[in-house]
């Protein structure tokens, strides 16, 4: 079973979300691990189950990675799934939507007055996003107080990542719950998680904690902490996407 995060680790990370897609070699890897038969071991060593677990909205992940029929997406950083071409949204936090809703406006009304410079909005399905990359050093730190200050106003919470920010349901799911739910339908499998982000700590940190392989794709931007909690390194979205290639060398028949 492989769980793998999409934009810095499928994807390079890019100035704009839109512009993300897949490396080549990536996505023809995971469209064989998740090919028609791969849960079976057709013309494989043995069966493999193929997972993006990302913070983008998994239907969005799922057209830009390139993924095989039997591929699994898990979008929103575990919120919502992309299931027989269909999203479904936790039940816990459909009654939060309102509020990101509610987010989106106040976040946009202090960009239009003058806040957090040269910050970008993104909405997403189950969340909502100050991106800062290529603005100045200081809009971090802004985009963190703005970001928190409308949070604490609506009673969502406050994720940080690379040069971003997010505001997310109070809920008590994330990369890691994806990934405990998804091996409790592939028991027994081997897993491997790669990620390059504080937002993939948690699926990294079940692989690494049940002795499995947790794989830091790490940039000059990653954090110490993915670093740190990872049984290997690779070298950027370019390295991932070597590893997989060999990895379907390995497997395929």
């Amino acid at each position: 079973m492989l769980c793998s995060d999409f934009d810095g680790t499928l994807a390079p990370i890019v100035h704009a979300p839109d512009e993300a897609h897949a490396l080549p070699a990536a996505a023809a890897a995971m469209r064989w691990l998740s090919r028609d038969g791969a849960r079976q071991g057709r013309d494989a060593a043995c069966a493999t189950l193929a997972a993006v677990v990302t913070a983008r909205d998994s239907d969005d992940a799922a057209r830009r990675a390139g993924l095989g029929p039997e591929a699994v997406v898990v979008g929103n950083a575990g919120l919502e799934r992309l299931v027989g071409g269909a999203v479904e949204v936790d039940r816990e936090v459909q009654p939060w939507l309102p509020h990101l809703a509610h987010a989106a406006a106040a976040l946009q009304a202090a960009l239009d007055a003058g806040r957090c410079r040269g910050a970008r909005l993104e909405r997403k399905r189950c969340a909502v996003v100050l991106h800062v990359r290529g603005v100045h050093g200081g809009a971090e730190r802004e985009a963190a107080d703005l970001a928190a200050e409308v949070a604490g106003s609506l009673g969502l919470r406050v994720v940080t990542g690379k040069r971003a920010v997010e505001l997310r349901p109070p809920v008590r799911l994330d990369k890691g719950s994806a990934v405990v739910t998804l091996r409790s339908t592939f028991d027994g499998a081997a897993l491997a998680v790669a990620g390059d982000d504080l937002p993939d700590l948690p699926m990294l940190r079940v692989a690494a904690a049940e002795d499995h392989l947790a794989v830091a794709v790490a940039d000059v931007e990653a954090p110490a902490d993915v670093v740190d909690v990872a049984d290997w390194v690779v070298d950027g979205p370019w390295g991932w996407a070597e590893t997989l290639q060999r990895v379907v060398g390995a497997l395929r028949r």
